[in-house]
């Protein structure tokens, strides 16, 4: 078996990643921070959430399929003490040394009171969805 049988090609992992993400409209880039719409950031997770869950959300009556509910928590991390970085768009004065994120981790979706999706890790970072850097 050769490495094109194994791995996708460059161009289908792209696509994929670019499914990871909310829409470009709803992420808002400046030279001091990157943020989402909170709204986007919960629909996009609900959506991976489905997905993810397709075989067991294919087995729910017509009727609940209105009735999810997603539990989550959120918070903040900062991070200072960085080696100092002066780049060209920083104005003069300001410092990129500390960095803060407001994040959002999922932890349950419910259906009624059916579990469709538990996080079993939720203190982990693989789960934190960035809100604002």
């Amino acid at each position: 078996m050769s490495a094109l049988d194994k791995f996708p090609s460059y161009k289908v992992v792209q696509e994929s990643k670019k499914q990871c993400y909310p829409k470009p409209k709803d992420i808002q880039v400046t030279s001091i921070h990157a943020e989402v719409s909170l709204q986007a950031l919960l629909d996009h997770t609900v959506e991976r959430l489905f997905l993810v869950q397709k075989p067991v959300i294919d087995l729910l009556p017509e009727i609940e399929l209105d009735k999810f509910i997603l539990y989550s928590k959120w918070g903040f991390d900062g991070s200072s003490g960085h080696s100092p970085y002066k780049p060209t768009f920083c104005s003069p004065g300001s410092s990129d040394s500390a960095v803060f994120i407001t994040s959002l981790v999922p932890l349950r979706l419910v259906n009624d009171d059916q579990i469709i999706r538990q996080n079993t890790r939720p203190a982990s970072t693989r789960y934190c969805r960035p809100i604002k850097i």
